[in-house]
């Protein structure tokens, strides 16, 4: 049976060409990953569109958002996806950062039980006690940088430190990819971040994590 959720959209990052969303429901707190098809379907450009007072544009972080779905679609490296029903987003309101806070995540923590890589095994997940592939972080401080992935195109690594681990991951926020345009080698730091952070699903036998969205 159909349900309708109000999510608050915490990241709307970049899937294999195509959108990947995430947020947490107002009323429960749960992690909500809106997918296309029961195997975790990435959303196409006409799936993230939100109506709003004033026209109808691409979802954003810190909507609310009212969102229709056919039912929950978990699979073992995403339990939270649930499947979309065809039904246009809605836009009720929109969240302010200083309200960020009271979303956050606290695991002790990011997968793997402290461990910086950037990916783990699929074997793994039956180690995960109470597996989620969200959370929803603060850092003082994240540093970036321009390099490259195993076919040569050029990716930003965000690392960070979070509860006394230092983690690298690659950044999946299309509001970072302007950066791109700077020099392979290329560094930055910017402060006081909220951090959305995934898990994807499994590839070639690993599963990695990202950074979805930075506010």
């Amino acid at each position: 049976m159909a349900f309708t959720r109000s999510v608050v959209i915490l990241a709307n990052s970049i899937k294999q060409g195509e959108h990947c969303v995430a947020g947490k429901d107002i009323r429960t707190g749960e992690w909500i990953r809106p997918v296309t098809t029961p195997e975790g379907g990435a959303l196409p450009r006409q799936k993230v569109m939100v109506k709003n007072p004033y026209g109808i544009f691409v979802a954003k972080p810190l909507q609310y958002v009212e969102m229709t779905f056919e039912k929950p679609a978990p699979i073992p490296a995403q339990p939270e996806n649930c499947l979309l029903a065809p039904k246009r987003w809605t836009q009720r309101f929109k969240a302010r950062r200083d309200q960020l806070h009271s979303m956050l995540d606290n695991p002790e923590h990011l997968w793997m039980y402290g461990d910086r890589s950037d990916r783990f095994p699929v074997e793994a997940l039956g180690n995960i006690r109470r597996h989620q592939s969200l959370y929803f972080v603060h850092t003082d401080a994240i540093h970036f940088r321009i390099g490259t992935n195993f076919r040569g195109h050029k990716r930003i690594i965000g690392t960070f430190l979070y509860n006394g681990t230092l983690y690298s991951m690659v950044v999946t926020d299309p509001g970072f990819f302007d950066h791109t345009r700077l020099d392979i080698g290329h560094e930055w730091e910017e402060n006081d971040r909220y951090l959305c952070l995934s898990q994807t699903d499994t590839f070639n036998g690993y599963c990695y994590k990202v950074i979805a969205a930075i506010l």
